[in-house]
């Protein structure tokens, strides 16, 4: 059985350019974020960088990559990932999101952005699995999000994993503007994540719900900008019990990582 995972992928392409502000990352992501995912028999990736009204789930044998970063070494735009796609559990993805009351489509056309491909360049750089790219919901509404989750479940008992990519913190300004209380809110922030990812589903999905409310919040995601935490409830919405965390120092804050099983 494939596991629901969120990853963070920190900066643009910044991991795999070797950024000394992203080692914790990139040792979580060459480590234990391999040993998290294992061999499942395909790959969902729930990007924070594609947002639409109803979700679209990339449906082609093949994608080209979306360089979706800006300002960067020309090595940046040079990064291949030639893993295939899987038509087949796209028709999936789509069923079981209309089987939940979503209105989904199926794209052939969008390149998989840099939300799929930076970290799973590092934690599956064979590129052997097949990798179906799904958005997030520009509503960034935590209950549908959750039940977006909820919904894509039962693929990972047809050993599909659910990787949610996006970042537990992403509010840089709030750090520029206000440092000592963006770093209390960030940590305060934090703490509470893990206590919620631990519950039961049910209780985490009613915890995450609100999550909004928790201290720290607008510390970490500023208000109707919350895009990068939006993975983060996909896969805590499909997600038993959790297996492991990471906490890590990226870009000066602490992120974190989840597997549920």
């Amino acid at each position: 059985m494939a596991k629901s995972i969120f990853l963070p992928h920190g900066g643009g392409p910044m991991p795999l350019l070797g950024a000394p502000s992203h080692k914790e990352l990139i040792a979580f992501l060459n480590g234990k974020a391999k040993d998290w995912i294992g061999k499942p028999k395909a790959i969902i990736v729930v990007t924070a960088h594609w947002e639409t009204k109803n979700p679209i789930i990339s449906g082609a044998s093949k994608h080209e990559l979306y360089y979706d970063y800006y300002n960067f070494p020309p090595e940046a735009y040079q990064v291949k990932y030639d893993a295939p796609g899987s038509p087949e559990i796209a028709k999936k993805v789509f069923e079981l999101l209309s089987n939940a009351g979503f209105h989904p489509e199926i794209d052939t056309k969008r390149g998989w952005d840099h939300g799929v491909f930076i970290p799973l360049k590092m934690v599956v750089p064979e590129a052997n699995i097949p990798i179906v790219q799904v958005s997030v919901l520009e509503s960034q509404d935590a209950v549908e999000l959750l039940n977006m989750g909820k919904a894509l479940a039962p693929l990972l008992k047809e050993d599909v994993a659910i990787i949610g990519s996006g970042f537990s913190f992403h509010h840089f300004g709030a750090f520029r503007n206000s440092p000592e209380a963006a770093a209390d809110g960030n940590k305060a922030f934090e703490t509470q994540l893990l206590q919620v990812a631990k519950l039961p589903p049910k209780e985490r999905f009613d915890a995450l719900s609100k999550w909004k409310e928790f201290k720290g919040a607008e510390h970490c995601h500023p208000v109707n900008a919350t895009e990068h935490f939006s993975p983060l409830l996909v896969t805590a919405g499909a997600g038993e019990s959790l297996e492991d965390h990471v906490k890590l120092d990226a870009l000066g804050v602490e992120t974190s990582g989840y597997v549920w099983n």
